[in-house]
């Protein structure tokens, strides 16, 4: 069973234009999180703000956490877009992989991985992502991609009855 760890502020100058985080912060965060520098699994690169995060990237690693998610790529294309655009701060979810012996399961974090961005996109249709984000066309009203409004009794609790607590 993978563990979700976060949400995990990123740090970096948060004050006046512009605002960015640089390769010294995400040493720093690692140096914060070495218990997770070398694990794998998926993440998520979403802004806090209000109530609530908003996914901007989903992305998986066999390397490691530190080598891949605060990448300097990852740092130019998504942490620094997404920091610049609007108020919040940027923050990292970690889905980590269950410790074990041998090869990490490469299957099952690269389903997560397409999973989690199918509800990412779903929660913000400007995800980053380049794979695995055309939404299907179809929807369930109250259930999936129904958007905004009041659900009905019945979905309510079709929604309850599956689990699905958003």
């Amino acid at each position: 069973m993978f563990e979700v760890v976060g949400p995990l502020p990123i740090s970096g100058k948060a004050y006046g234009p512009p605002r960015t985080v640089e390769p010294q912060d995400a040493e720093a965060f690692w140096k914060k999180h070495a218990h997770l520098a070398n694990r794998r699994g998926c993440y998520i690169i979403a802004k806090r703000a209000g109530k609530g995060s908003t996914p901007y990237y989903v992305g998986k690693t066999s390397r490691g956490f530190a080598k891949e998610a605060l990448s300097d790529r990852n740092l130019v294309r998504y942490v620094n877009v997404m920091v610049q655009e609007t108020a919040g701060t940027p923050v990292l979810f970690l889905l980590v992989e269950p410790r074990k012996r041998g090869r990490s399961n490469a299957k099952a974090i690269a389903e997560i991985e397409k999973h989690l961005i199918s509800r990412a996109m779903d929660a913000n249709p400007e995800l980053m992502n380049q794979s695995s984000t055309k939404s299907p066309a179809w929807g369930i009203r109250g259930l999936i991609r129904s958007g905004r409004g009041k659900r009905s009794t019945s979905a309510h609790a079709l929604r309850l009855c599956l689990s699905m607590d958003n």
